[in-house]
């Protein structure tokens, strides 16, 4: 068996394939804390870059928002497929590598920009490099553990992403503000704290250069790309693979949602009370933090489930309790206070299991040679989820109401959680690996 082969290393309990080391799998987790860091920041910050180094009128700004991440997400939608086609020939190590080396230049040059265009032609790097990531760490997720280990390795890959969500909150976020406390000007400020962020990223590069497995996995070379991608979709014949790339759809949109918006959210409301813009931002990381520690709490509960329960019914519980977080939440009149906890608190919990459950799904159901192309539509379908809801939201925020990005996402995770009830209500939640 597997699991007995003395090349294969392990995770605690989690159990890894023959050929993947226990430092293969550690370098992988360290990874993802970087990536957790390195992915919402850039969204948690930007109502700073927008108010103080552009001087973008507040009334303006949702929609400015959306814009930069609708672009973005269009890099990534071109690119998934690709960089999950490219990684079955170079291999996922260099693929996640170059990722990460982008995302450090998006970071350097983000708070320099001095106008739109330049701050969206900066921010299409950074979209290059986390299409990248993205695509690696589906198909890391779905090579390095043995089937019966995938939920604790998506919790475990959660839990770091988590604590690098957390770093965000109790150590970027009131940069800013001790930095003018030191004599920086405000620009200054987002300048320094901006470019010690790009220091994380090339500290990622690093460990995943040095710590990712160089090996390459089984793959037919003879397909060409198109044939590759065609790979993806032709697996979405599987329900179970399908009902994966939906929860991508709004598993990823979660986070950016709640990063982009929230943070957004709050400052409106903080500079209408009278706070400073970096006050904004130590205030939105409260609230993301609240979220974030509740989702790492459940991470290892949502974890044990999915390794025991069918993880379509895991999709279920998941987008369950994403649907009234993101509903409670965006109907609120502001998301500050004692009123906002509980809303925060659910859907930090969803949040967290939406992607975990979709990961694990997706990693049970697809074949070793199918893992790449299928790893590269999942993200694919991730950032066509992130490409509406930015784009939808922002309008929406501006002429609507500040919570109509929840509210919009809260939907999106019914539909997955319908999606979900009429395949186990019609029996199509078992697959050929799963065990209940």
């Amino acid at each position: 068996m597997r699991a007995e082969n003395p090349s294969a290393g392990k995770l605690g309990p989690v159990q890894l394939v023959p050929g993947v080391t226990t430092i293969n799998g550690w370098a992988f987790l360290l990874t993802m804390f970087f990536v957790g860091v390195l992915a919402p920041f850039i969204n948690f910050a930007q109502p700073y870059i927008l108010t103080e180094h552009l001087r973008i009128p507040i009334n303006e700004q949702g929609a400015v928002s959306g814009d930069l991440a609708f672009w973005s997400e269009v890099v990534m939608i071109l690119l998934a497929g690709v960089m999950g086609a490219w990684s079955d020939t170079m291999g996922r190590r260099l693929v996640f590598v170059f990722g990460l080396a982008g995302v450090a230049l998006s970071y350097v040059l983000y708070p320099l920009a001095t106008s739109y265009e330049e701050l969206l032609s900066y921010r299409l790097i950074y979209a290059v490099g986390m299409a990248a990531i993205g695509a690696m760490t589906i198909a890391i997720m779905a090579e390095y553990p043995v089937n019966q280990s995938r939920g604790k390795l998506s919790a475990s890959v959660g839990v770091l992403s988590t604590l690098g969500v957390m770093f965000v909150v109790a150590v970027l976020a009131p940069l800013p503000a001790r930095f003018v406390v030191g004599g920086a000007t405000a620009v200054e400020a987002g300048r320094y704290t901006y470019w010690l962020t790009a220091g994380i990223a090339l500290a990622g590069v690093l460990i995943a250069w040095l710590g990712l497995s160089k090996l390459k996995t089984a793959r037919n070379t003879a397909l060409s790309l198109m044939q590759r991608l065609r790979i993806g979709l032709t697996a979405g014949r599987n329900p179970r693979i399908a009902l994966s790339y939906g929860a991508a759809f709004i598993g990823r949109t979660d986070l950016v949602v709640v990063v982009i918006f929230l943070s957004l959210w709050i400052t409106h409301v903080a500079l209408e009370q009278g706070m400073s813009t970096e006050e904004a931002l130590i205030e939105a990381g409260i609230m993301l933090g609240l979220m974030q520690g509740a989702g790492i709490l459940f991470m290892p509960i949502m974890g044990f489930l999915v390794d025991r329960i069918n993880r379509v019914v895991a999709v279920a519980l998941a987008t369950g309790l994403a649907l009234v977080g993101y509903l409670w939440l965006g109907l609120l009149d502001q998301p500050m206070g004692v009123q906002a906890y509980p809303a925060a608190i659910i859907l930090g919990m969803g949040q967290a299991s939406a992607i975990l459950t979709a990961m694990a799904l997706v990693g049970q159901e697809v074949s070793e040679t199918e893992t790449g192309a299928v790893s590269g539509l999942f993200t694919l379908f991730g950032a066509i989820g992130i490409l509406l809801a930015t784009k939808i939201g922002g309008l929406l925020f501006d002429a609507w109401m500040p919570g109509a990005p929840f509210v919009i996402t809260g939907l999106a995770n019914g539909v997955i959680l319908i999606a979900a009830l009429v395949m186990v209500g019609m029996g199509l939640h078992r697959g050929v690996h799963s065990d209940a």
